[in-house]
C-alpha cells in the first residue's frame, strides 16, 4: 500500500506505516507543507473555481494541476 501523511498529522505517521509495510511519505517529504505552498496552490485554484461549479466534485489541486471530479465517477 501506499500513503501520504498530511502535515496536521505527527511526521512519524509515516514511519509507523512504514513499519506496518507501507511505502509512505510526507507532505514535507515533497515540499508541500508549509502556509507558503499552500497560498501558492489556492492561486492555481482560484482562476478555475471561477469557471467550474465546485458543489458535490472532488477537487484536486497540486503544483502545476487543478483535477476536477464528478461524484461517483470513476477514478482515471
Amino acid at each position: 500500500m501506499r500513503g501520504k501523511v498530511d502535515e496536521n498529522m505527527p511526521i512519524e505517521c509515516a514511519g509507523v506505516l512504514r513499519t506496518g509495510g507501507w511505502e509512505c511519505d510526507t507532505v514535507f517529504d515533497e515540499a508541500l507543507g508549509g502556509r507558503d505552498s499552500v497560498l501558492a496552490l489556492l492561486r492555481l485554484l482560484i482562476p478555475v473555481l471561477r469557471t467550474q461549479w465546485a458543489e458535490h466534485r472532488l477537487w484536486i489541486v497540486e503544483p502545476g494541476c487543478v483535477r476536477v471530479r464528478e461524484v461517483g465517477a470513476p477514478a482515471v
